[in-house]
């Protein structure tokens, strides 16, 4: 039998060459015939790669961009921008809701004789893996969850550490109690979790119980049957827990739950069943619940407040999220990501701020956290910095901010006044001079007062101590 003819063997030296002239040849071929677009950009953020498909998904002529750095495209650059983000690599995929809706991944690549730089790809919505794109339903509906752990901002090691907690979460189906203070980003670790775990193509459903009425809030989240009550729709509604079957349902704020909706809430976690308003008949479902609150629930369990059954049914995995003033390395990363973001929408050409000066917003404790940052960063651009060099009007707005904490804590050591009488009366009068303090603010009265909003409320109206708090 003849023998097969001998392969013919390459030499390292001959065989890179071939390949490295095969690549040459068909790197141009590859990047053109590619359907994600390509960027590439150098350790200097300059544009050395974009493909005919990045020219098609953003509107942008190559001609235009290569050679560029990102900051220096221009009026109709902001697409770009967004996709180019910070500039830091991506562990995952990060979505882009804009028009086109877009998924971004970044990958730090070498581009030869020691120069660095980032390769990112992006593709439009509809081509990708996204959740909510293959089930575009959800999106319609307001049914997804838009953040992941990418759009997490922060370096700090405590933040570090809880976001590795909380990808370790997405392993399990287990419930999951978010705590942390008014303003931390709980919603925003409950959808990371949600959108990395093996629910993610499923709907993601939150609702705030502290924001609606008891009876609204109990039709909302286990729906209704015809009939049920004056006004009920025909056909009856299905409720938040059923259109979350198959995903995860968020409630925050739990702890201002109502004992009648605790026992409910229960035994939706024990049988993985709801009973409509009205109904007859229970209907399976299959939600991972996650939940939040800035209360201290073990307190309120103590207290009676809070069923102590449904708290340990609720805290299987715990997650507290380290407040701003916990995390003062952060900041300055913060403030940076609010100011972009802000100056890129709305168009204007940003002032930069340096890190000596941003390092003054540590000075500041933060007691409404990041969401108070993201307001102080929103007024900032608003307002517009009157002096450049000085930052006349970044020190002002948070001088004002320091005055204004320094006034709260004054009223907080204001002395009360009783006259002596029955339980019932002294707690009147304290719930009445609390409320003149805080000019009639809610949120700050129950918490100075140690209640929960319900149990504010029921005080309130029981007292008739000024008709109804402000919000």
């Amino acid at each position: 039998m003849p023998l097969p003819p001998r392969a013919e063997t390459l030499s390292p030296v001959s065989d890179g060459q071939r390949w490295g002239e095969m690549s040459h040849h068909l790197l141009p071929v590859l990047l053109n015939n590619v359907f994600d677009g390509v960027l590439v950009v150098d350790e200097r953020a300059r544009v050395v790669v974009f493909n005919p498909a990045a020219e098609k998904i953003t509107g942008l002529l190559a001609g235009r961009v290569l050679g560029r750095s990102i900051q220096s495209l221009g009026e109709f650059s902001a697409l770009v921008k967004r996709i180019y983000g910070d500039g830091r690599p991506l562990t995952g995929e990060l979505f882009l809701p804009e028009v086109p809706a877009l998924t971004v991944k970044r990958v730090p690549v070498a581009l030869g004789d020691g120069r660095t730089g980032l390769l990112i790809t992006f593709q439009l919505a509809e081509r990708s893996n996204k959740p909510e794109q293959k089930n575009p339903d959800l999106r319609r509906r307001g049914l997804t969850a838009r953040y992941s752990f990418n759009d997490i901002v922060g370096e700090s090691a405590v933040m570090a550490e809880t976001i590795c907690q909380a990808r370790k979460y997405t392993r399990s189906d287990a419930a999951i109690l978010i705590t942390g203070e008014s303003g931390t980003g709980k919603e925003l670790f409950a959808q990371s979790i949600h959108n990395e775990s093996g629910r993610r193509h499923g709907p993601f459903v939150a609702v705030n119980c502290a924001a609606l009425p008891e009876s609204l809030l109990e039709s909302e989240l286990f729906g209704y049957e015809e009939g049920a009550f004056t006004g009920a729709k025909k056909g009856g509604k299905r409720g938040l827990f059923v259109l979350a079957s198959g995903g995860s349902i968020f409630l925050d704020e739990i702890g201002d739950l109502s004992p009648a909706l605790q026992a409910r809430l229960l035994r939706v976690l024990q049988q993985k069943e709801v009973l409509p308003v009205g109904g007859q008949r229970v209907i399976p479902v299959d939600v991972r619940v996650i939940s939040a609150t800035n209360r201290n629930l073990s307190e309120a369990v103590e207290r009676g407040e809070f069923r102590m059954d449904l708290y340990y049914r609720l805290n299987v995995l715990h997650l507290h999220i380290p407040s701003l003033r916990q995390r003062l390395e952060d900041l300055p990363l913060l403030f940076k990501h609010f100011f972009h973001r802000l100056t890129e929408a709305e168009g204007i050409a940003g002032w930069p701020v340096p890190d000596r000066v941003l390092d003054e917003l540590k000075n500041y404790p933060w007691p409404g956290n990041v969401r108070e940052l993201e307001g102080f960063v929103e007024r900032y651009v608003a307002l517009g910095e009157e002096e450049p060099r000085k930052f006349t009007t970044f020190r002002g707005l948070l001088q004002k901010l320091q005055q204004k904490r320094r006034g709260a804590a004054a009223a907080d050591q204001q002395v009360l006044v009783l006259q002596l009488g029955r339980m019932e009366e002294m707690e009147r009068q304290i719930i009445e001079q609390v409320m003149e303090m805080v000019g009639g603010g809610k949120g700050e009265l129950a918490r100075l007062l140690g209640y929960s909003r319900t149990t504010l409320w029921k005080k309130l109206k029981k007292y008739g101590c000024g008709g109804a708090a402000k919000q």
